[in-house]
């Protein structure tokens, strides 16, 4: 079984409920961002009683929920998105706590996410089990669309900026990793 974008539906709707009440993180021009919570997706397929995968594909991407129930920000006639942004395929040498900051696009909004990897590194993956940084995002879009962006970039634990990776089993990857998808309010997400 596969974590996919169902089990990320429902995930969100954690999210909106969690954050119905949320203070405004960052105010843009075209975006609201409501709130910002990090999880892990985990590949604990070594292990035979789960059968648990990442989701397809190694690269990054970005989601956008529509919930089942509409919830409307609050102090807004709009109502809120919620996104998900999935990062690279990591492992146990990479630090869980992903460090975030949003600022404004011409278009929307830009997230830059800071994965940690031990300046320790030598290719293993403890145990062969990987994982994937997911950030759940909460936003209210003012004009019928917006841009959101994500920029995955990875930093050793001494503070050196890391320009490819590769966690064993993947491809290497270069770094920042850009993508950026089109956001519109929820009332034309159907």
């Amino acid at each position: 079984m596969r974590f996919s974008l169902a089990s990320a539906i429902v995930s969100s709707s954690c999210l909106f409920a969690i954050t119905a009440n949320a203070q405004v993180i960052k105010t843009c021009a075209e975006v609201d961002v409501r709130s910002v919570e990090v999880s892990s997706d985990f590949d604990v397929s070594q292990n035979r009683s789960m059968s648990i995968f990442l989701p397809a594909g190694p690269g990054p991407a970005i989601d956008i929920l529509v919930p089942q129930e509409r919830k409307t920000a609050p102090e807004s006639t709009q109502e809120s998105v919620a996104v998900v942004a999935r990062g690279p395929v990591l492992g146990s040498m990479d630090s869980r706590k992903i460090e975030t900051s949003f600022s404004c696009t011409a278009k929307g909004v830009s997230l830059t996410s800071i994965i940690t990897r031990s300046e320790n590194y030598a290719g293993a993956v403890q145990k062969n089990i990987t994982w994937r940084p997911q950030l759940h995002v909460l936003l209210v879009v003012h004009k019928s669309e917006a841009t959101f962006e994500t920029i995955w970039k990875m930093r050793l634990s001494n503070g050196s900026d890391v320009t490819h990776a590769e966690t064993p089993s993947y491809a290497t990857q270069q770094y920042p990793i850009i993508v950026t998808k089109t956001v519109r309010p929820a009332s034309s997400q159907k």
